[in-house]
């Protein structure tokens, strides 16, 4: 009786094991992915937008700029947003490109990327960027600072100030991108 159960025991661990493991290449290291994690100042929105393989564009030789655009619906509260930097080579801040750079916040009209806030003299004291702290080719990190329109009111009032966007973005390259 002991040896038999020795042997189911073995089996069952043996299965278990391999069950355990068969997700192991489901993950964002193999198949890209990520996540932006941001907070709204002046308001308690704190969330996390799960990203895909074709949310985030990499700046490599055939492309120019780096692109994030997170999909409808997505976090808690349904914010979007879609940011594009141009020239993203290295690892350092870089510039948001309020041509291509918007935000929807719950599900208002689209607020315009704000590139410079600027004080009352028109000098630039704040910018909207990401500082790349990690750029491999596995993996993209960086803080994020972005400015857009006030549109929560369902139309966009450039008489209020922007809405401040702070927060983290991590992206683990495919390994077919790589």
């Amino acid at each position: 009786m002991s040896k038999k159960f020795s042997i189911i025991t073995v089996i069952f661990c043996y299965a278990a094991a391999l069950w355990s493991c068969g997700s192991i290449n489901d993950s964002w290291e193999v198949h890209g992915g990520g996540y932006f994690k941001y907070t709204i100042e002046d308001t308690d929105i704190k969330d996390s937008i799960g990203l895909e393989r074709d949310d985030v564009h990499l700046t490599n030789s055939n492309r120019k700029y780096f692109q994030m655009e997170t999909r409808e619906g997505e976090g808690k509260y349904g914010n979007q947003f879609e940011v594009t930097i141009n020239r993203a080579l290295s690892i350092g801040r870089f510039r948001a490109y309020a041509g291509y750079s918007w935000m929807v916040y719950e599900n208002s009209a689209q607020g315009i990327l704000i590139e410079y806030i600027r004080d009352k003299e028109g000098k630039a004291i704040d910018s909207s960027y990401f500082h790349f702290d990690e750029r491999s080719e596995d993996k993209w990190t960086a803080n994020v600072n972005l400015y857009f329109q006030d549109c929560r009111k369902g139309e966009c009032n450039d008489s209020l100030p922007p809405v401040h966007v702070t927060g983290r973005f991590r992206y683990y390259v495919a390994e077919d991108d790589r």
